[in-house]
């Protein structure tokens, strides 16, 4: 198997095969919007130069967000940061640890792999940022993956999908438990 087909692969684009319910229902931002929604916001301690003390810890929620997409590139995005307690959006918006965008083609672009007749989907991780060679917050990153493809097959069970990481796997959740500790300090 192919290291870009692994599912295991939480970078690896998501290619599908999707048959909308009713041409007028746009299910496909339904289901992005969804999971985007239903990613729990985890907590992470930052570090943060406050002037004139210097360096201090300050208890930032990660969270994930549906941005606008990009003209031409992503129909839409979904953006995970970390945004302290007291800040707006738009000022944490910048500060991502990994962003996901879809497109949707023309029939018959991906043909033969999928049917020209279906809604051709990619999911691909655009950026993300990794520590000492792991994606960063690769388990909310993975829960996303597994709810997208999850909120379309509500829509179409027939779903046709391949790629890498598409259902959930419980490993990529673990914490170490120093973090935990941590975070609720």
């Amino acid at each position: 198997m192919d290291r870009w087909d692994s599912k295991r692969s939480v970078v690896s684009p998501l290619y599908f095969g999707y048959r909308a319910p009713h041409p007028d229902h746009d299910a496909i931002a339904g289901a992005f919007s969804l999971a985007c929604d239903g990613i729990p916001p985890v907590n992470v301690i930052r570090k943060v130069f406050i002037p004139p003390r210097g360096q201090a810890s300050v208890r930032h929620a990660r969270e994930v967000h549906s941005v606008p997409g990009v003209e031409g590139v992503y129909a839409r995005r979904a953006r995970c940061v970390d945004r302290a307690t007291s800040e707006t959006l738009t000022a944490a918006i910048n500060r991502w640890v990994w962003e996901v965008g879809y497109v949707v083609y023309a029939p018959g672009v991906l043909s033969p792999a999928i049917d020209p007749g279906l809604t051709a989907i990619m999911l691909e991780v655009s950026r993300f940022r990794a520590t000492r060679g792991a994606v960063r917050a690769a388990g909310q990153l993975a829960l996303f993956r597994a709810l997208f493809t999850q909120g379309l097959r509500v829509f179409d069970p027939n779903l046709v999908v391949f790629g890498g990481q598409r259902d959930f796997d419980e490993s990529l959740w673990a914490f170490a438990p120093e973090a935990v500790e941590a975070a609720e300090q």
